[in-house]
């Protein structure tokens, strides 16, 4: 492989405050680029481009926060499950016996047995540059949501896989239609931050205690229970991303449309893509009617006017602006 286990040589400084106390730090500029440029003949991918590819990434490696990524031979997974399929790609699940390097205080060590996802791309006619030009879509930093760790091949049948993290369980989320999923996909990539939503493909079996709310022309609303929740982080300082279970949500049933895709996404583009007021957290679809449906934030407001009792107030918002129905219920 490209990379081995690699231990970094760090350097002493005394501080002059306080002569008992010592801070490390890690050469990452000399020592790491060194030993990627000693091992870059110990593999390969039988293809100069994509070889050249992932030198350049593994040369720009300057902190311990990006990937480094690597070639990786497909005889490296195991239990290896189909979960999708959408036009030229194909998704499984697998584990990665070798897995990630990351660095761990001042050593590069591998996270074994990985759960990932394999984006398998085939049927292309220029399979070289599609894989590039859709790897150079993922950042090269490890704290974003999608993680690309690297490149691999299936000997049998010549396509090049994406391999990645499987931070939101991605391997179940497809819906087979390219134009959503790929919608899906670079509201995905483009999180940067633990306030942005976190887009998702959300299967309709999710979904409990469905009940219509309300209609207008093509929009019908309904209030639902989504059983496993949008995905979020607390705050900037932790990795992972946790569910809000049993969350209460808006179901924006979109039918009648004369172009329903389209229609969908170009609804969708109107919300922003940070945790504010309106919130959409997805996309999920009937499947005894093929309507699709927008997934979004329920408000739920109290107040006490004078002596009247609290109430509660369920915001429905319409689809074509952030606007709605606004009934009380009584508390409960």
């Amino acid at each position: 492989m490209a990379i081995g286990y690699h231990a970094l040589q760090p350097s002493k400084i005394i501080l002059p405050q306080s002569p008992l106390r010592t801070i490390i730090i890690v050469d990452l500029s000399y020592n790491h680029l060194k030993y990627l440029k000693e091992n870059f003949t110990n593999w390969t991918s039988g293809n100069e481009q994509i070889d050249d590819f992932i030198q350049e990434r593994q040369l720009n490696i300057n902190s311990y926060n990006d990937v480094v990524f690597e070639w990786i031979p497909y005889n490296q997974f195991n239990e290896i499950k189909e979960t999708g399929k959408n036009g030229s790609i194909i998704v499984y699940s697998a584990i990665w016996r070798n897995g990630q390097l990351y660095r761990q205080i001042n050593n590069y060590i591998r996270d074994s047995n990985k759960v990932v996802a394999l984006k398998c791309l085939h049927n292309l006619q220029n399979p070289v540059d599609s894989l590039i030009n859709e790897a150079k879509k993922y950042s090269t930093k490890n704290d974003k949501f999608h993680i690309l760790y690297g490149i691999s091949q299936n000997p049998d049948t010549s396509d090049y896989i994406l391999v990645q993290n499987n931070s939101t369980n991605l391997v179940n989320w497809m819906i087979g239609n390219e134009k959503i999923d790929e919608f899906i996909q670079e509201r995905q990539l483009n999180i940067n931050s633990y306030i942005d939503v976190v887009f998702e493909w959300i299967p309709y079996n999710q979904f409990n205690e469905i009940k219509e709310t309300g209609k207008n022309g093509s929009i019908t609303v309904y209030s639902a229970i989504w059983k496993n929740g949008p995905l979020y982080k607390e705050n900037w300082r932790i990795n992972n991303y946790i569910r809000d279970s049993n969350k209460v949500v808006a179901l924006k049933c979109l039918h009648n449309l004369q172009n329903p895709v389209d229609s969908l996404i170009n609804e969708a583009k109107k919300y922003s893509t940070k945790n504010k007021f309106h919130v959409l957290y997805g996309i999920s679809q009937n499947p005894n009617t093929s309507d699709y449906i927008l997934v979004q934030k329920i408000i739920l407001v109290f107040f006490t006017p004078g002596d009247i009792p609290p109430m509660k107030r369920v915001v429905n918002f319409s689809i074509s602006e952030p606007r709605a129905a606004i009934g009380d219920i009584p508390p409960t």
